[in-house]
Protein backbone atom coordinates (compact mmCIF):
# COMPACT_ATOMS: atom_id res chain seq x y z
CA UNK A 1 0.00 0.00 0.00
CA UNK A 2 1.30 3.43 -0.84
CA UNK A 3 0.69 6.54 1.24
CA UNK A 4 -1.41 8.01 -1.57
CA UNK A 5 -4.03 5.26 -1.17
CA UNK A 6 -4.36 5.78 2.59
CA UNK A 7 -7.35 7.88 3.70
CA UNK A 8 -6.72 11.51 4.59
CA UNK A 9 -6.72 12.57 8.23
CA UNK A 10 -9.21 15.07 9.59
CA UNK A 11 -7.49 15.57 12.95
CA UNK A 12 -3.99 16.38 14.22
CA UNK A 13 -1.76 14.16 16.35
CA UNK A 14 -1.43 10.54 17.34
CA UNK A 15 -4.73 8.66 17.69
CA UNK A 16 -5.06 5.72 20.09
CA UNK A 17 -7.93 3.30 19.43
CA UNK A 18 -8.97 1.07 22.34
CA UNK A 19 -11.16 -2.02 22.41
CA UNK A 20 -11.71 -2.57 26.17
CA UNK A 21 -11.69 -5.97 27.80
CA UNK A 22 -10.95 -7.33 31.26
CA UNK A 23 -8.65 -10.13 29.99
CA UNK A 24 -7.50 -8.71 26.69
CA UNK A 25 -7.75 -5.17 25.37
CA UNK A 26 -6.95 -4.20 21.80
CA UNK A 27 -5.06 -1.03 20.93
CA UNK A 28 -4.02 0.73 17.74
CA UNK A 29 -2.01 3.86 17.04
CA UNK A 30 -2.23 6.10 13.98
CA UNK A 31 -0.33 9.27 13.08
CA UNK A 32 -2.48 12.09 11.73
CA UNK A 33 -1.92 15.42 10.01
CA UNK A 34 -5.07 17.06 8.56
CA UNK A 35 -5.28 16.60 4.79
CA UNK A 36 -2.40 14.10 4.78
CA UNK A 37 -2.61 10.29 4.53
CA UNK A 38 -3.16 8.56 7.86
CA UNK A 39 0.04 6.79 8.99
CA UNK A 40 -0.18 3.39 10.68
CA UNK A 41 2.10 3.16 13.73
CA UNK A 42 1.24 -0.02 15.64
CA UNK A 43 -1.52 -2.28 16.90
CA UNK A 44 -1.64 -5.09 19.41
CA UNK A 45 -3.23 -6.36 22.59
CA UNK A 46 -2.76 -5.82 26.29
CA UNK A 47 -3.08 -9.31 27.78
CA UNK A 48 -3.98 -9.82 31.44
CA UNK A 49 -3.83 -13.26 33.12
CA UNK A 50 -7.36 -14.72 33.47
CA UNK A 51 -6.53 -16.44 36.76
CA UNK A 52 -6.19 -13.12 38.61
CA UNK A 53 -9.08 -11.46 40.46
CA UNK A 54 -10.91 -8.73 38.53
CA UNK A 55 -9.51 -5.87 40.61
CA UNK A 56 -5.94 -7.04 39.96
CA UNK A 57 -6.63 -7.48 36.22
CA UNK A 58 -7.98 -3.92 36.06
CA UNK A 59 -4.88 -2.58 37.86
CA UNK A 60 -2.58 -4.39 35.42
CA UNK A 61 -4.62 -3.18 32.44
CA UNK A 62 -4.33 0.40 33.71
CA UNK A 63 -0.58 0.05 34.27
CA UNK A 64 -0.04 -1.44 30.81
CA UNK A 65 -2.11 1.29 29.16
CA UNK A 66 -0.20 3.94 31.12
CA UNK A 67 3.10 2.55 29.78
CA UNK A 68 1.72 2.55 26.21
CA UNK A 69 0.55 6.16 26.56
CA UNK A 70 3.93 7.23 27.96
CA UNK A 71 5.72 5.57 25.03
CA UNK A 72 3.57 6.97 22.18
CA UNK A 73 2.07 10.21 23.64
CA UNK A 74 -1.31 10.10 21.87
CA UNK A 75 -3.30 13.31 21.61
CA UNK A 76 -6.68 11.65 20.96
CA UNK A 77 -8.14 8.36 22.11
CA UNK A 78 -11.26 6.58 20.93
CA UNK A 79 -12.85 3.94 23.13
CA UNK A 80 -15.68 1.66 22.14
CA UNK A 81 -18.92 2.84 23.69
CA UNK A 82 -20.90 0.58 25.99
CA UNK A 83 -23.79 -1.13 24.25
CA UNK A 84 -26.70 -3.11 25.67
CA UNK A 85 -25.93 -6.50 27.17
CA UNK A 86 -29.42 -7.67 28.17
CA UNK A 87 -28.41 -11.32 28.02
CA UNK A 88 -25.13 -10.84 29.90
CA UNK A 89 -25.53 -7.99 32.42
CA UNK A 90 -22.61 -9.16 34.60
CA UNK A 91 -20.32 -9.17 31.56
CA UNK A 92 -21.43 -5.62 30.76
CA UNK A 93 -20.56 -4.51 34.29
CA UNK A 94 -17.10 -6.09 34.09
CA UNK A 95 -16.50 -4.51 30.67
CA UNK A 96 -17.66 -1.16 32.06
CA UNK A 97 -15.11 -1.39 34.85
CA UNK A 98 -12.29 -2.11 32.40
CA UNK A 99 -13.46 0.74 30.17
CA UNK A 100 -13.61 3.08 33.16
CA UNK A 101 -10.08 2.17 34.19
CA UNK A 102 -8.84 2.91 30.68
CA UNK A 103 -10.64 6.27 30.60
CA UNK A 104 -9.15 7.12 34.01
CA UNK A 105 -5.62 6.55 32.67
CA UNK A 106 -6.33 8.61 29.54
CA UNK A 107 -7.77 11.50 31.58
CA UNK A 108 -4.69 11.43 33.80
CA UNK A 109 -2.57 12.15 30.72
CA UNK A 110 -4.86 14.92 29.43
CA UNK A 111 -5.79 12.96 26.31
CA UNK A 112 -8.91 13.98 24.37
CA UNK A 113 -11.32 11.04 24.68
CA UNK A 114 -13.98 10.09 22.14
CA UNK A 115 -16.48 7.23 21.99
CA UNK A 116 -17.84 5.32 19.03
CA UNK A 117 -20.45 2.60 18.89
CA UNK A 118 -19.85 -0.63 16.98
CA UNK A 119 -22.48 0.46 14.44
CA UNK A 120 -20.71 3.79 13.84
CA UNK A 121 -17.45 1.95 13.18
CA UNK A 122 -19.16 -0.52 10.84
CA UNK A 123 -20.71 2.35 8.86
CA UNK A 124 -17.49 4.37 8.71
CA UNK A 125 -15.15 1.52 7.80
CA UNK A 126 -17.42 -1.07 6.19
CA UNK A 127 -19.82 1.34 4.49
CA UNK A 128 -22.88 -0.06 6.26
CA UNK A 129 -23.98 -0.80 9.82
CA UNK A 130 -24.03 -4.57 9.39
CA UNK A 131 -20.43 -5.13 8.28
CA UNK A 132 -18.90 -8.24 9.83
CA UNK A 133 -15.74 -8.30 11.93
CA UNK A 134 -14.02 -10.21 9.11
CA UNK A 135 -14.95 -7.50 6.59
CA UNK A 136 -13.70 -4.77 8.89
CA UNK A 137 -10.46 -6.66 9.57
CA UNK A 138 -9.75 -7.00 5.83
CA UNK A 139 -10.43 -3.30 5.26
CA UNK A 140 -8.23 -2.04 8.11
CA UNK A 141 -5.46 -4.41 7.07
CA UNK A 142 -5.57 -2.84 3.61
CA UNK A 143 -5.69 0.71 5.02
CA UNK A 144 -2.75 0.05 7.35
CA UNK A 145 -0.76 -1.95 4.80
CA UNK A 146 -0.61 -5.02 7.07
CA UNK A 147 0.36 -8.34 5.51
CA UNK A 148 -0.70 -10.55 8.41
CA UNK A 149 -3.92 -10.50 10.40
CA UNK A 150 -3.74 -8.73 13.72
CA UNK A 151 -5.61 -10.24 16.69
CA UNK A 152 -9.36 -9.52 16.61
CA UNK A 153 -9.18 -7.07 19.52
CA UNK A 154 -6.35 -5.18 17.80
CA UNK A 155 -8.19 -4.98 14.47
CA UNK A 156 -11.30 -3.70 16.30
CA UNK A 157 -9.17 -0.98 17.92
CA UNK A 158 -7.62 -0.18 14.53
CA UNK A 159 -11.08 0.24 12.99
CA UNK A 160 -12.04 2.63 15.81
CA UNK A 161 -8.81 4.62 15.37
CA UNK A 162 -9.41 4.96 11.61
CA UNK A 163 -12.99 6.03 12.27
CA UNK A 164 -11.80 8.91 14.45
CA UNK A 165 -8.81 9.81 12.27
CA UNK A 166 -10.74 9.98 9.02
CA UNK A 167 -14.16 11.23 10.14
CA UNK A 168 -12.98 13.52 12.91
CA UNK A 169 -14.87 13.64 16.17
CA UNK A 170 -18.26 14.61 17.43
CA UNK A 171 -18.91 16.51 20.63
CA UNK A 172 -19.02 14.17 23.63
Amino acid sequence: MTASTSPLAQIEGTVLGLDPGSYRAGYALLGCTPGQPVRYIECGVLDVPRRLPLIERIRILGDDLDALVREFSPVHAVVEDIFSHRLHPKGALVLGQARGAMIHVLLGHGISIHSVTPTEVKKAIGGHGRATKAELRRIVMLLAGLESEPPTDASDALAMAYTLAVLGYKDQ
